[in-house]
């Protein structure tokens, strides 16, 4: 996650293979010191401006778990704990995503002891399907084959959506009143699904039947409906969920994309913790 000057968030929502034998240049993993300011959550790595530089400062476990297995939060079968972490490494230049997650993976195994399996759950998920209308979706004019390392946008567009490199993940900017807005370029519908798991804490599948790739632009309100908002000067408004400029996601994927989301059940890969030292043991 890497926040800009303007006080925008940026995420990416990327998938990857990893690879495994891999070791960090330098690292640390230390307790975090509650008394010390600054941002949370991982910043820098393959990808990132800074790709030979990682750090998770005020990051959980489980925070750094879901970055090393690339997972989403419902994929992670563990006890909520309280603990937090500062960690820091050293990135050999040229090492792409997947090796970075290896490289991770044996860090947290070293550090923390670290014991986990795999299983199989269902769980409740969502079905990407074409809505009632017909899609509205924009095909790619990218081609050709990108790689999952470009680096993040650095900037929106005029209109205040990301601009991220083609093929190089769905991004999404949040702003202080709450409306968020998606980017993506030559991104699959599969993919698309995958990234939208994410913003709904469920698995997302898709069955569009779409081919292709697409370049995709998407405005909502996390908010749900009833909820009241906040206007800049702290008033507080009623939710409009019918309108245009502040709707839910479910209705954006209706109204700007002609997709929608029907409630289902799917079977999960899942990573069970096993064990985890609470503390890390000595850098």
């Amino acid at each position: 996650m890497t926040r800009l000057a303007s006080g925008f968030v940026v995420l990416l929502l990327t998938g990857a293979v990893v690879t495994f034998g891999q070791t960090f240049e330098a690292a640390s993993v230390k307790p975090h010191d509650s008394a010390s300011p600054g941002r949370s959550g991982a910043q820098g790595g393959p990808g990132a401006s800074d790709p030979t530089r990682f750090l998770c400062p005020n990051c959980s476990l489980r925070n750094l778990l879901m970055t090393a297995y690339d997972i989403k939060g419902y994929q992670l079968a563990s006890e909520t704990r309280s603990e937090r972490y500062d960690v820091e490494a050293s990135v050999a230049a040229g090492t792409s995503r997947a090796q970075f997650r290896a490289m991770l993976q044996n860090l947290l195994t070293e550090r923390f002891r670290l014991a986990t399996h795999h299983q199989s759950k269902e769980m409740l998920a969502w079905r990407l399907l074409v809505g009632k209308n017909g899609a509205k979706l924009t095909p790619s004019r990218a081609t050709g084959t990108f790689s999952e390392d470009a680096d993040l946008p650095s900037h929106a567009d005029k209109d205040g959506f990301p601009d991220p490199a083609p093929g190089s993940g769905i991004h999404i900017l949040a702003d202080v009143q709450n409306t968020y807005r998606l980017g993506a370029k030559n991104v699959s519908m599969q993919r698309f699904a995958d990234g939208l798991s994410t913003l709904t804490s469920r698995p997302v599948y898709d069955a569009t039947g779409l081919d292709g790739e697409y370049d995709i632009r998407l405005l909502w309100s996390p908010d749900l409906p009833g909820a009241a908002r906040h206007a800049q000067d702290g008033t507080i408004l009623p939710a409009d969920s019918d309108s245009d400029s502040r709707p839910t996601l479910q209705q954006a994927l209706e109204k700007q994309l002609g997709l929608r989301l029907e409630s289902s059940t799917g079977r999960v890969d899942v990573l069970v913790i096993d064990h985890a030292e609470k503390i890390s043991v000595a850098n």
